[in-house]
């Protein structure tokens, strides 16, 4: 298994979730990577050195191109990459907009992931 550690040590939980079941795991570790460096374990993970846990969407291109498989698709939690947090509700237009944007496409997202299960 291929798994981030945040900064502070902590690995990166892999949760899997189906229907109202929530399932904790901690895989034996072979591969362990700083989350600075995700790109580096996407190529060991494309190189066929492990199974990778990530963010769906960090990973749809790699399925498109067929340089990922999908392990258990049906297990992924709903949620999709980070989420952007301000620590005040009126945020300036600029953020407002990147923010709105980024709304959009994670709806578009989901729904177009929905359609092709």
């Amino acid at each position: 298994m291929i798994r981030y550690r945040l900064s502070g040590g902590k690995f990166l939980p892999w949760t899997l979730e189906r229907d109202a079941e929530t399932v904790f795991v901690e895989p034996e570790t072979r591969l362990l990577i700083g989350v600075n460096a995700l790109n580096t374990g996407l190529l060991f993970a494309r190189c066929r050195l492990g199974i990778i846990g990530a963010f769906h969407n960090w990973l749809d291109d790699d399925f498109n191109r067929e340089t990922l498989v999908p392990v258990l698709p049906d297990w992924w939690p709903e949620q999709g990459g980070p989420r952007l947090y301000y620590p005040n509700r009126f945020a300036p237009n600029p953020l407002r907009a990147f923010i709105d944007l980024g709304l959009n496409h994670n709806a578009w997202h989901r729904k177009s992931r929905k359609s092709t299960s």
